[in-house]
């Protein structure tokens, strides 16, 4: 990547628009980009990177932080790099996100970043972010930091790079080199060695856990405790055979305890057989005197149940003469509906004959209000009768107009063509002679190169001539004024060269000369088709006149027009009004008839609906005197007293006579209860109760205190089964886990470096190692130059004691004595050297790993200025090497020696409130 042009537009220090053309440095040397601090020297190469990859630089300031202090409202902030590579040539434009104060009105406005990339080969642009960004990396093959690496040289950072030691130098290589992938694996290992680690402890604490929570006799705990106190209770099987032990115990003990308990139920169920019998004889001396004792009450009751009888039967003749009158009234039912039925007729008929009275008033109003829109839809009629034609006139009369003023604007359309014909003829016209012009000079000059030519000939071949030998062009043996040489040559090939440049001019010529015919004749002949409109339409030969009449002409049309078409929409809504109204006559005339049908339809049924409701009023009267109550709901109400009286009597009879027989009934039922049980108790044997309550006592505590130490037993033989197969699970397990986690252990300390006895090397660096020995050749290349032979890098082998990592380290060999030492025991000089060396040496691998990338310039920042002159020379030297091949370098510095010896200069300079400016010397 070669840049050609830079602009930069309210960037960073740069407050106005800044033109860089790289091109005026020329195409390779040395240039310098000198100021003074601060004044912007590496924000030239920050907005290169920033056009290229939307970021600059460095790493301090972001994109959205990249707009000028110094920058107007009115100025945008933006980049445009005009650049080529593998002699294409790009142009890319960013601008980054900032916010700026409106140019009008108050408050701030937020500008979004935006990319266009454009190609010189006619492609279509490029205009998204992501897109530009893709496109840029595909052209060169380049992300932003191996760019930053290649293309700029800042001492600081490659300082840091020369004094880093393993894990500072492998963190820089990886983001170049790429070997993330080595560094995760050797994460992925560890956590999978830690993770391994983890299930083996685990598994371990799972299995302790049972052990800890095995059940044992009290006289087995001593021995208990020896076993956990051993080295590892986890892989002894003498936890397993102590288990063992206590299970068998505790199962022989369930099996005797079982037997006994048998044997007690046995005689526990004797008992309780005798008991039950005792209760029964118990129980049963307690029913006869209960019975006995109910016997007298049931007949006491009796007695009440047959007076009451008595009483309720000589009530039961009023309840006859109460059920007459509830026959005679609900005879009478029927004729209440009957007198519903008219009333509610009645009240309907009187409704339909008020609507009726009421709907023939409103029939009689729409009657009349037809009528008056008849007459009034007439005299519209009338009056617009002749809208139609009016509005037809108009339109002719606009059609008219329209095209008259159609005219007028054409010609006035045309006359812009005119004029730029015009110019173009005389343009064409122009170029024609000045072509001509040169065409005639190179043809003079031209032909005196050509008789120079001939005349050179001629003095060649008179310098062979002799006397008396013919001359080989007119054969005369007399040679009396031979021609004479020339001291200027004019070769056949420049003669050449020169005629077919003059064959080609020649036909240059000849092609404007037609190019300026055709152009003038276009323009006249447009000229004259304007001119015979404008005499057609005006009949006026002076042309200014003409002109000024069709302006007047077209103002008048306008006016015209307008007037014209608000008398044509007053006539066309005159024929809306008309024909609404023609519309309407037929309507409302059926209306009238429709109206006058109904009045005399309601009046019929009105007379008619009068009789009918004087008859139905006279068979009201009549039903009306049948009755006793006014309404059926009162008659109800008095049949439903009647029965609710008659109901009581029978009711209370049907009551006590029910009451009387279940009384007799409950009497003889608990007569023969009595008799029953008094058997029962003559064939019963007698018991001691207390005896036997004592004895079933004992053997049921017995039995309890047993069946406790059952569920003891039991729960602990369940609990040490469990145990043993979840030991022997985990047991299992654990060595699986364990053999698992030595073979993960292996690979993770062989990545990470980490092997007993082996130098501390992990993966990720035995790859770099590779990169770094690569670099270190380059770079000892330059560094050997610069220090005439005394230094050479050399990549430190032996690992130091106590380093958690090595084999990036980085030693110099001092050739003069002989002796290797620590990088860091350089001169500020001398580091200068190295560094700058370690960095080019890098710039080249980069360049060699990637592959097809070719870089055509470079920067180099600061750092000149530890150097004595001597040293600058040499540095200054090898970066003239770069140059070589169409590659220029610029030095971003402001030491004063490199001024005087780099003669290509940009030189930026910081104002004190305007920001900065660029001048190329």
């Amino acid at each position: 990547m070669k840049p050609l042009k830079l602009t930069i537009s309210a960037f960073g220090p740069y407050a106005d628009k800044v033109i860089i053309d790289f091109t005026k440095l020329g195409n390779s040397g040395i240039y310098l980009i000198t100021g003074n601090t601060g004044a912007g020297k590496t924000t030239i190469f920050d907005a290169i990177t920033f056009a290229l990859f939307g970021e600059p630089s460095g790493d301090n300031r972001k994109a959205d932080m990249l707009r000028s202090k110094y920058a107007s409202d009115n100025i945008p902030t933006y980049v445009e790099l005009e650049f080529t590579y593998k002699g294409k040539i790009y142009t890319v434009r960013r601008n980054p996100k900032y916010t700026r104060k409106k140019l009008r009105g108050e408050g701030f406005t937020e500008e979004n970043a935006d990319a266009l990339l454009t190609f010189s080969d006619g492609r279509k642009p490029v205009s998204k972010i992501n897109e530009v960004n893709e496109a840029i990396q595909s052209i060169m093959g380049l992300d932003r930091e191996k760019f930053k690496r290649i293309v700029m040289i800042a001492q600081g950072d490659f300082l840091k790079l020369l004094f880093a030691d393993t894990s500072d130098r492998s963190k820089i290589f990886r983001d170049i080199f790429r070997t993330e992938q080595y560094q995760k694996l050797q994460e992925r290992l560890k956590e999978q060695l830690s993770q391994s680690k983890k299930e083996c402890d685990e598994t371990a604490k799972s299995m302790l856990h049972f052990i800890e929570n095995s059940q044992y006799d009290e006289e087995n705990k001593e021995r208990f405790e020896e076993i956990k106190k051993s080295k590892n209770p986890a892989y002894s099987g003498e936890i397993l055979d102590f288990l063992d032990t206590q299970n068998e115990s505790d199962k022989e003990f369930l099996k005797k305890s079982d037997e006994k308990i048998i044997a007690l139920e046995k005689n526990i169920g004797e008992i309780n057989r005798l008991l039950g019998q005792a209760e029964i004889l118990k129980d049963t001396k307690t029913k006869i005197a209960g019975a006995e004792k109910e016997i007298c009450r049931l007949e006491e009751i009796l007695k009440k149940s047959e007076d009451a009888l008595k009483e309720a039967e000589n009530n039961l003749p009023l309840a006859e003469t109460l059920g007459e009158s509830i026959r005679t009234e609900s005879e009478k039912l029927p004729l209440y509906k009957e007198l519903d039925l008219l009333e509610n007729k009645n009240i309907g008929l009187l409704k339909k004959s008020e609507l009726i009275e009421k709907k023939l008033k409103e029939t009689e109003i729409k009657e009349k209000e037809f009528s008056e829109k008849l007459i009034k839809a007439k005299e519209v009629t009338e009056k617009f009768g002749r809208a139609e034609l009016q509005a037809e006139k108009l339109k002719n009369k606009k059609s008219e107009l329209i095209q008259k003023k159609d005219q007028i604007e054409e010609i006035f359309s045309l006359m812009p063509n005119v004029k730029r014909l015009n110019e173009e003829s005389k343009k064409a016209e122009i170029q024609y002679l000045e072509k001509n012009t040169e065409y005639q000079e190179r043809i003079r000059v031209f032909l005196i190169q050509e008789k120079d030519f001939y005349d050179q000939q001629a003095g060649i071949l008179a310098e062979k001539l002799e006397d008396n030998c013919p001359c080989p062009v007119c054969g005369s043996v007399f040679h009396p004024n031979p021609a004479k040489k020339l001291n200027e040559t004019v070769t056949r090939e420049k003669l050449e060269k020169e005629r077919k440049i003059n064959e080609a001019l020649n036909k240059t010529v000849n092609e404007l000369s037609v190019l300026s015919g055709k152009k003038k004749a276009d323009f006249e002949n447009a000229r004259d088709n304007v001119y015979k409109k404008i005499d057609d339409f005006t009949g006026e030969k002076d042309r200014k006149k003409a002109v000024e009449f069709l302006r007047t002409e077209k103002s008048k049309l306008d006016e015209e027009l307008i007037n014209i078409e608000l008398q044509i929409k007053e006539e066309e809504n005159n024929i809306r009004i008309k024909t609404e109204a023609e519309k309407n006559i037929p309507v409302f005339e059926g209306g009238l008839k429709g109206f006058s049908d109904e009045k005399h339809r309601l009046e019929k049924e009105l007379i008619q609906l009068s009789e009918e409701i004087k008859n139905l009023q006279k068979d009201i009267k009549e039903k009306t005197e049948k009755v006793t109550f006014k309404t059926e709901n009162e008659a109800k109400n008095h049949i439903d007293s009647l029965k609710k009286q008659k109901d009581i009597i029978t009711n209370k009879y049907e009551a006590a006579a029910k009451d009387n027989q279940e009384n007799r009934n409950n009497l003889q039922r608990e007569k023969t209860s009595l008799e029953t049980l008094q058997r029962q108790l003559e064939n019963m044997e007698s018991f001691d109760f207390s005896e036997l309550e004592k004895k079933k006592e004992l053997f049921s505590t017995e039995k309890e205190e047993l069946q406790i130490l059952q569920r003891t037993y039991n729960l602990r033989l369940s609990s040490n089964k469990n145990a043993v197969n979840n030991i022997l699970k985990y047991k299992e397990e654990l060595e699986k886990k364990e053999k698992k986690y030595q073979t993960i252990k292996l690979l993770s300390d062989t990545a990470s470096g980490n092997l007993v006895g082996k130098d501390r090397i992990s993966i990720e660096t035995f790859v770099l190692m590779t990169y770094f020995d690569r670099i270190i050749n380059r770079a000892n290349i330059r560094l050997m130059r610069m220090s005439y032979g005394q230094y050479e890098l050399v990549r430190r082998v032996e690992s130091d004691k106590g380093k958690a990592q090595s084999g990036l380290e980085l030693d110099v060999i001092d050739h003069y004595n002989g002796t290797v030492r620590s990088v860091k025991t350089l001169s500020g000089g001398e580091a200068f050297k190295a560094s700058l060396s370690l960095a080019l040496g890098m710039s080249d691998e980069i360049q060699s790993s990637a592959g097809g990338i070719q870089v055509d310039s470079m920067f180099i920042d600061e750092g000149f200025g530890s150097l004595d002159d001597e040293s600058l020379n040499q540095a200054i030297g090898v970066l003239q090497e770069l140059t070589a091949g169409n590659k220029p370098v610029g030095i971003i510095s402001h030491v004063t020696e490199l001024k005087e010896r780099i003669d290509r200069q940009i030189v930026v300079t910081k104002q004190k409130n305007s920001g900065s400016t660029v001048e190329i010397k």
